[in-house]
């Protein structure tokens, strides 16, 4: 159940993201041209990068006595080969 309201929650914040998306980015373009949409998420996701980092706190594996860090740059390794 728990998963669920979880997979929910997910879909409906991507969702309104989606919808506002247009409306935000044609203001901003309104705003200050072509490139304001572009520089502002970017300045978003830089300010967003220690906030998260510091919610995000390191967890050993139950199988595995590695850090999650180098798990996680594991899969992002495999995922750029696959890209690529």
């Amino acid at each position: 159940m728990l998963l669920t309201i979880k997979q929910g929650l997910i879909q409906t914040f991507n969702n309104a993201g989606m919808t506002l998306a247009a409306g935000v980015g044609g203001l901003l373009y309104g705003l200050g041209g072509y490139g304001l949409p572009f520089h502002t998420i970017g300045i978003l996701q830089l300010i967003n990068v220690p906030i998260f980092w510091w919610f995000v706190q390191p967890v050993q594996s139950k199988f595995r006595k590695e850090p999650t860090f180098i798990l996680v740059y594991h899969i992002f390794k495999q995922l750029i080969l696959f890209i690529v």
